[in-house]
């Protein structure tokens, strides 16, 4: 329906999935076969197709990584916060870990 097609394809609705859709649907509507047309038509969704693409690897295609042999060879690195503002002006941290050491 028309009504479906508002709520999911419309540049402010922001293409969500199936579940979020057809919440936003039942609320105020109802038809037959109600989620098996919400999850057709953004199965058919030109637009979720393209951007919406699944980043979870498939199973069984993760391998084990090697633990490094020498202190400083493998680091880990992350940013932490917002936090409060310092005096020069940051809110972020910089986080760096030594993989072998933990350090």
């Amino acid at each position: 329906p028309e009504i479906m097609a508002a709520y999911h394809d419309h540049p402010l609705s922001g293409h969500f999935g199936t579940g979020r859709t057809w919440s936003m649907l039942r609320n105020t509507y109802y038809w037959p076969r109600m989620k098996e047309t919400i999850t057709s038509h953004i199965k058919s969704c030109d637009k979720c197709s393209q951007f919406h693409v699944d980043r979870h690897k498939p199973p069984g295609f993760l391998q084990p990584i090697q633990p490094p042999n020498e202190v400083f060879q493998v680091l880990g690195m992350d940013w932490w916060g917002p936090t409060t503002t310092s005096l020069s002006g940051n809110r972020y941290v910089l986080v760096i870990t030594d993989r072998l050491s933990g350090y």
